[in-house]
């Protein structure tokens, strides 16, 4: 259709006479944008909008899932453009023939571009789908609908484990076309296989709704997740079930930890957790990371030893298990899959038989440490395979099924085919079923009981069905109260009785949340007052909301906010011109953060005021310019796995002249008269891991500490890392470490083992009561750490160093951590800007703990790119400090004049360098520098 219409576009282009061609371009250009976005949405759903489209739109689309189609788009965009072209030639032929000859053809015309234009049509679609067409589905739905469940009778006490392909459908195993990838999973004899189930379109064709349903048996409607509703997971824990899920990217995308910890789930593995369980195992596969997060195989190499663990407690255990790679439109192909699947030339299809091989294999193994006898395991597709050429070129007249097995090697010896139809929402019914006596749960049946009730076998149209159920539904999830919440500091965020978390920000309007977008790790975007600009002042909404932030951000837009903290709950009430404004702080008591009700403050402000200043911080970036910079970095990272030698290339000359500019822009626009005392201040010099010895660097030594010292340096850096029996060493990094000290164990090593072993076989290693002892002994020495992001431990350890310790953070998390002890001279991490876009308003947030921030640690690149920032930072008092001056191989005593330059161009942005090389004439310099 989409392509039809732009043909059509182009015919009509000459035909549409406004008034003048100003209005004629604004018209155009709103039509060429409709369907850009409608192009943008379908080369991910391949049904134009939908529900998943508008639920990812809220939940953190744009910093990670477009990615992977960022390309897609781009060349459906040109296809596009080309008919368009086409179209518009071939209109100049039949102007010419005078083929228009109708009356009021403009009105026509105008109307039709609209009324037929794919984002319309699609949303005018979209909206009578969701629409509850329903006269009265209270009876209906109480038919289908089971409140309570529980297992039944003669309940089955096995340790289940769970695994969720990414888009595995069934059409993987099935399609004749694709029968020489030989996927092994249904062909098992130990299997349950159940052919017929069904997606419901936008109801559980995306990955956390599909989750949702087969644990649930209910649809997701919004973020709460149903918390206060038992769903499978639930059950298992009133049957004393450890359970535990593992994925190898972040839990914070689209809600999925939320879903987990609110229904009972004990533990939650996320990237950072398998990172540092490869780390300590000294594995080389802690780099192999997608955009995403960790592949497959790691994940499963992971699970592996967890159900060893798991193994050997006394409890029953439910293990849940999502994979990843298959991920359309191209799968994440790692090292591994590229090796066992050579032989096959589409990458998603690669990606799939990576994951029924590696789903297959860990099966096998789980078996072999199966101490009891007794494991079960299912497996489902989470959603059918969206848009993409494979879906395109061998499913498209396929009748597409989930897939859905109940494997059992303990009571299954021939593969059963189960042909009963049925949807997600009957998966966690049948499980049970199989499990015990029950035979439903949430709007779902056992599809072990053929004459069932399910959605998918009373002939009804379940789409609707589900529509007109929706505000039954949604009458059974539990409205939160935000004055019941616990603080989790160091987490940034708030946790809920049944262990429901909501990432601070947090704004609540009409009961409904609202919270930031965050990227794909899960770290906030947006303050608080973004957010209220976003979602009530830009709507026009009244100012009546509660939420909760960080105090920071509050005295941003609340000049009147006296209270002392550093959380907050807030709430507005408007009334005629005037908004109440209620703050209750939270503070530490007995061992938790509660919201302390006996500080509690009420006070007024004129709303005019109010929206003043909310609009005056938000002014600065629109929504073109966000969109724009994710376009570059996205673009950027396609090219660079697709293209790569085209990309290196071009990367070349780009930062070249981008570098060329730069630093013309600063010696132009910023270079001021340099005084005497600019070079005088004793953090001028930081000794960067504490300086070059005999032209060595990162050695992180004594010598190389004391060498610095005798050259003048009062400022030290060192990299602190741990080791495998959790003690803080000064170390850059281990592989490193590794090669320089010619150590043959495994990495991390333990503390005795780091202690014998000298860098290059000559200098003196320090763990933290050498670098305490190093320090104390001068008075005028201030150590400056990198690496470790944890700032309880940090000042706990250096407790004896008190003010002469200044600490680099890496996360917002951290920052607030610190600040809640209260710790002071914080500097903060170049990527903590770099998520902030380099805003003043930035600056303006940590003004508000100006007395614990120092300031910022960053490369020298981004000091050039954004010169405007740290002038103003700068201005209002922060300090600035630059690294990456020196390459780190190499040893070349003549880089020294690289800091020397970086002096001289910089002196009027920054305060000192990370020096590798001490520049002990600073006065000879600052002559050299005129």
């Amino acid at each position: 259709m989409v392509y039809l219409y732009s043909f059509i576009l182009g015919l009509l282009v000459n035909k549409v006479k406004l008034k003048n061609k100003n209005i004629n371009f604004i018209f155009f250009s709103i039509i060429f944008s409709l369907i850009a976005l409608f192009v943008a949405v379908n080369v991910i759903t391949g049904e134009g909008f939908n529900r998943s489209f508008i639920y990812h739109v809220k939940n953190d689309l744009l910093s990670g899932s477009y990615a992977p189609y960022f390309y897609i788009f781009l060349i459906e965009i040109f296809a596009l453009m080309s008919l368009f072209f086409l179209g518009f030639f071939v209109s100049k032929f039949f102007y010419k023939k005078n083929f228009f000859k109708i009356r009021n053809i403009n009105l026509i015309l105008i109307i039709s571009l609209f009324v037929f234009n794919p984002s319309f049509v699609s949303l005018i679609k979209q909206t009578i789908n969701l629409t509850d067409l329903s006269r009265d589905t209270e009876t209906e739905f109480n038919t289908q609908f089971k409140k309570e469940t529980s297992f039944g009778a003669n309940f089955n006490n096995r340790d289940i484990i769970f695994i969720t392909g990414e888009s595995l459908e069934r059409s993987f195993f099935t399609n004749k076309k694709i029968d020489f990838l030989n996927l092994e999973l249904i062909n098992r004899e130990d299997v349950i296989d159940f052919s017929k189930i069904e997606e419901i379109e936008n109801y559980t064709d995306w990955s956390i709704a599909g989750i949702v349903a087969s644990n649930c048996g209910l649809p997701l409607l919004d973020t709460t997740f149903y918390f206060g509703f038992k769903c499978l997971s639930d059950l298992f824990d009133e049957k004393k079930y450890y359970q535990e899920v593992i994925q190898g990217s972040s839990f914070n995308f689209a809600g999925n930890g939320n879903f987990y910890k609110s229904h009972k789930l004990n533990n939650l593995v996320e990237k950072k957790m398998i990172l540092r369980f490869l780390e300590k195992n000294g594995s080389e596969n802690y780099n192999t990371q997608s955009s995403w997060g960790f592949y497959d195989d790691i994940v499963f190499d992971y699970s592996i030893s967890r159900v060893k663990d798991l193994e050997n407690s006394k409890k029953n255990y439910a293990l849940w298990i999502n994979t990843l790679d298959n991920h359309p439109p191209n799968g994440f192909l790692s090292d591994k899959c590229k090796k066992i699947s050579k032989n096959i030339r589409e990458q998603l299809l690669k990606t799939a038989f990576c994951t029924d091989f590696y789903i297959n294999n860990f099966i096998n193994e789980t078996i072999i440490n199966d101490k009891d006898k007794n494991n079960l395991f299912i497996v489902t597709s989470d959603h059918l395979l969206m848009e993409s050429q494979v879906s395109k070129k061998f499913f498209k007249n396929e009748k597409r099924k989930n897939l859905f097995l109940i494997i059992d090697p303990y009571k299954i010896k021939k593969k059963i085919l189960n042909k009963t139809p049925g949807n997600q929402f009957d998966i966690p019914a049948t499980i049970i079923n199989y499990l015990s006596d029950e035979e439903r749960i949430g709007i779902g049946y056992s599809l072990l009981k053929k004459n069932n009730k399910s959605l998918s076998n009373n002939g009804k149209n379940i789409q609707q069905t589900l529509n007109n159920f929706s505000k039954n539904l949604k009458k059974i999830i539990y409205q939160k109260n935000l004055l019941d919440s616990i603080l989790v500091p160091e987490k940034n965020l708030i946790k809920f009785k049944d262990n429901f978390e909501m990432k601070i920000p947090l704004l609540m309007i009409e009961k409904k949340f609202y919270q930031t977008s965050s990227d794909i790790d899960g770290t906030p975007r947006m303050t608080f007052d973004e957010i209220v600009f976003k979602e009530i002042i830009r709507n026009n909404k009244k100012l009546n909301f509660e939420g909760i932030s960080n105090c920071n951000q509050i005295k941003l837009f609340i000049e009147k906010y006296k209270v002392s903290c550093n959380f907050t709950y807030i709430k507005l009430q408007e009334n005629n011109d005037i908004i109440i404004i209620e703050l209750i702080p939270y503070k530490f008591k007995k061992d938790l953060y509660i919201l302390s009700l006996l500080e509690k403050k009420i006070f007024t402000i004129e709303k005019n005021t109010l929206l003043t200043t909310f609009k005056k911080l938000n002014e600065d970036e629109s929504f073109f310019s966000e969109a724009f910079r994710n376009l570059k970095i996205y673009s950027k990272n396609i090219i660079k796995d697709n293209f790569p030698n085209i990309f290196n290339r071009i990367l070349k000359i780009y930062l070249g002249t981008k570098d060329s500019f730069n630093r013309i822009n600063v010696k132009i626009n910023y270079k001021t008269t340099i005084k005497k005392d600019s070079f005088s201040k004793k953090d001028i010099m930081i000794a960067h891991a504490g300086g070059s010895i005999n032209e060595k660097l990162y050695t992180n030594s004594i010598e190389a500490l004391d060498q610095s010292y005798m050259r003048g340096v009062k400022y030290f850096e060192l990299d602190l890392k741990m080791t495998s029996d959790n003690k803080v060493v000064a170390v850059h990094d281990w592989e490193n470490w590794k090669k320089r000290t010619e150590f043959d164990g495994k990495i991390p090593p333990t503390l005795d083992e780091f202690m014998s072993n000298k860098i290059d076989n000559k200098y003196t290693p320090m763990s933290y009561k050498e670098i305490i002892e190093w320090f104390l002994e001068r008075e005028d020495t201030f150590l400056v750490t990198d690496k470790l992001n944890e700032p309880i431990m940090l000042r706990n350890i250096f407790k004896d160093l008190k003010n002469k310790l200044i600490i680099e953070l890496f996360t917002q998390e951290s920052i607030e951590e610190a600040l809640n002890i209260d710790l002071k001279n914080i500097l903060v991490s170049q990527r903590l800007l770099w998520k902030n876009n380099y805003n003043e308003k930035y600056l303006q947030v940590l003004m508000q703990s100006k007395s614990n921030v120092r300031g910022f640690a960053v490369n020298k690149d981004s000091v050039y790119e954004n010169p405007k920032f740290f002038k103003k930072a700068r201005d209002k008092g922060f300090k600035v400090y630059v690294y990456g001056i020196n390459d780190f191989e190499s040893n070349d005593l003549d880089r020294s004049k690289n800091e020397q330059k970086i002096l001289c161009d910089l002196h009027s942005l920054i305060d000192g360098i990370y020096a590798d090389f001490i520049i002990e004439d600073l006065e000879d310099l600052r002559q050299s520098c005129k």
